[in-house]
C-alpha cells in the first residue's frame, strides 16, 4: 500500500522542486532552482540549490522524520546547479549538474559533516562555450554518467564519464566523431547499470534535425574502451514522426534486458514492453494500452521497471513492477501511478493492475476538494519510496495564467496512522514522498489505493485500462 507520508511543500511560484533517491529510499536529494520558460522550454541563468536529507521510518515504514544531512549548496552566480540531481544507491555520493562544471559530484565528509567536492567534470569535458547542461543520466554507483550540453539551435553534445578509482575521466572513445553525430540531436536518452563492469546500455531517440518532428530509437552498448550497436526495435529504428507517435519517451531496466517504449495515440496511453535475445533481438514481448477518458494529444509518460521479473518460468517475461508518471506536462488524470505486472499460467497472458493513483491519492489526501496536478516522479531501487511533484491548478478566473500551474493551500487528511504530513502550501512546483507502507493484506485501507482492473487481453497481446476521472486539467509544457 502506498500512501502519501509528507509534503515537500514549494513557496515559489517561479521555482520547480527535483529530486532522486537513493536504493532504498533512505536518503533523498532536493534541488531548487528556477522554472524554464514554460512556453519555449528554455532555462534561466540562477545560482541554483540542493538539500540532502535522511528518510528515517517506523515500525510500520510510516515516515517519523526528516534530517537535512550536510549544508544546503548553492551555486555560483549563473551556474544554475542542480537543474539535474542524482544520488549513488548507498547514498554516499550525489551529483549536480552545472553551466560552470558540467556536473560536479560530492561525497560526504562525516568528520566535518559537509558535503565536498570530489570531483568536477569542466576541465575533463572538452566544451566550448555556452555550456549548457539540460540533460544528466548516471547507474547506481556513478560508474557511468552522462550529460547532455544543448546548443541554442537545439544540438545536443554527448559528454560521457566513466569512474576510474576515485575520479572520473572521458573514454577515448567518447570523442569518436561517430559516436558524437550517434547522440547529436537527442530526444530523450535513458540508461542501464554497469552490470558487473560489463558496461551499461544506452537507449535514446535522436531527431533527424533539430527542426524536425522525425525521430528514431537508437540502443548503444558502452563498454569500457568501445561503443557498440546493441540491436534494434524495427518500429522505432527508422525515422518516425511524432506527430503520430505522440510524446514518445522510452525507458530500459537496470539490468538492461527490457526496453519499454510509450506514446500517446486514439486516445490511450501505448506500452511496448521489449526484451533481448542472445543474437541482440528485441521482441515484443506485451503491449498495454491504457484508455483515457478525455482525449490529449500532448500525452507523455515517463516509465521506470523494477528489478523483478514475471514469466512462465521458461520465456524471457516482463518486469514485475512498473511506474509510470506524467512527463514535459502537468496533468490531474488519476492514470499515473505504480503498477503490478502478472502472468496467467491459464490464459498464458500478461495483465496488469494499479497499486496506487499518484493523482486519486492527492486528491484524497486534500479531502477530496480539490484536484492536484502532477509532474513527473521518482523512485527508488525497491520501490518503496515515491518522491513525485505536483502543483496546484490554474483558478477558473485566470483566463491567461502565467504560470501554468496555480497554488495549493489546503489542509491535509492523512490516512490513519500517519502524522507529521504537513497541510498544503505550495505556490510552486513541490514534492510529495509516497511511501510503501508494508508488503501483507493486513495494512489500513485507503481510497488512493483502489486498483485498476484491466480487461482480458486480446489475441493481439494488448489490455485496455479504462480510467474514469471526473474532471481533468491538463497543462502541456514545451520542451526542446
Amino acid at each position: 500500500m502506498y500512501q502519501v507520508n509528507r509534503i515537500l511543500n514549494n513557496t515559489s511560484s517561479a521555482n520547480i522542486f527535483t529530486a532522486g533517491v537513493n536504493s532504498d529510499g533512505s536518503r533523498i536529494i532536493v534541488a531548487d532552482t528556477l522554472l524554464p520558460d514554460l512556453s519555449a522550454g528554455t532555462p534561466t541563468p540562477q545560482t541554483g540549490s540542493f538539500k540532502v536529507y535522511d528518510v528515517k521510518y517506523n515500525s510500520d515504514m510510516h515516515i517519523s522524520s526528516m534530517i537535512q544531512v550536510g549544508q544546503t549548496i548553492v551555486g555560483a552566480t549563473d551556474e544554475s546547479l542542480g537543474i539535474g540531481v542524482g544520488i549513488s544507491g548507498d547514498g554516499s555520493m550525489v551529483l549536480a549538474t552545472s553551466n560552470t562544471e558540467v556536473f560536479k559530484v560530492y561525497s560526504y565528509n562525516r568528520a566535518t559533516s559537509t558535503w565536498d567536492v570530489m570531483f568536477a567534470a569542466g576541465e575533463t569535458s572538452n566544451l566550448g562555450s555556452p555550456v549548457n547542461i539540460l540533460g544528466i543520466r548516471y547507474d547506481a554507483n556513478f560508474e557511468n554518467i552522462l550529460t547532455a550540453n544543448v546548443s541554442p539551435e537545439g544540438n545536443t553534445t554527448l559528454v560521457y564519464h566513466v569512474k576510474q578509482g576515485s575520479t572520473w575521466v572521458c573514454p577515448d572513445f567518447s570523442l569518436d566523431p561517430l559516436l558524437l553525430e550517434r547522440y547529436s540531436r537527442i530526444r530523450g536518452l535513458w540508461t542501464s547499470d554497469n552490470n558487473d563492469g560489463a558496461g551499461c546500455v544506452i537507449v535514446h531517440f535522436q531527431a533527424t534535425t533539430p527542426e524536425t518532428s522525425f525521430v528514431r530509437l537508437l540502443i548503444t552498448k558502452l563498454n569500457t574502451d568501445s561503443f557498440s550497436d546493441y540491436g534494434s526495435i524495427t518500429e522505432f529504428a527508422s525515422d518516425i514522426d511524432t506527430s503520430e507517435y505522440k510524446g514518445i519517451q522510452a525507458t530500459i531496466n537496470r539490468q538492461g534486458t527490457h526496453i519499454g517504449v510509450s506514446y500517446y495515440k486514439d486516445n490511450k496511453v501505448h506500452l511496448k514492453i521489449y526484451a533481448v535475445d542472445v543474437d541482440l533481438n528485441w521482441n515484443m514481448v506485451k503491449k498495454f494500452s491504457f484508455a483515457l477518458d478525455t482525449p490529449n494529444a500532448e500525452r507523455s509518460s515517463a516509465v521506470v521497471f523494477d528489478d523483478s521479473i514475471v514469466s512462465d518460468g521458461t520465456s524471457v517475461g516482463i518486469p514485475g513492477k512498473m511506474m509510470i508518471a506524467v512527463t514535459n506536462s502537468f496533468s490531474s488524470d488519476k492514470f499515473y501511478g505504480i503498477y503490478t505486472n502478472s502472468y496467467n499460467p491459464v490464459t498464458h497472458e500478461y495483465s496488469t493492475s494499479q497499486d496506487v493513483s499518484f493523482g486519486r491519492c492527492l486528491d484524497s489526501l486534500v479531502g477530496n476538494t480539490a484536484e492536484l496536478l502532477s509532474f513527473a516522479g521518482t523512485i527508488s531501487k525497491n520501490f518503496k519510496l515515491v518522491l513525485s511533484a505536483f502543483t496546484g491548478p490554474v483558478p477558473e478566473s485566470d483566463s491567461e495564467p502565467r504560470p501554468l500551474f496555480g497554488p495549493a493551500h489546503y489542509q491535509s487528511f492523512p490516512a490513519e496512522g500517519i502524522t507529521n504530513v504537513g497541510d498544503f502550501n505550495s505556490d510552486g512546483i513541490s514534492l510529495a514522498l509516497f511511501v510503501k507502507s508494508c508488503a501483507d493484506s493486513g495494512c489500513h485501507s485507503s481510497e488512493c489505493d483502489k486498483p485498476v482492473a484491466c480487461d482480458k487481453p486480446d489475441q493481439c497481446k494488448e489490455t485496455t485500462v479504462t480510467i474514469t476521472t471526473s474532471k481533468r486539467l491538463n497543462l502541456t509544457m514545451s520542451t526542446q
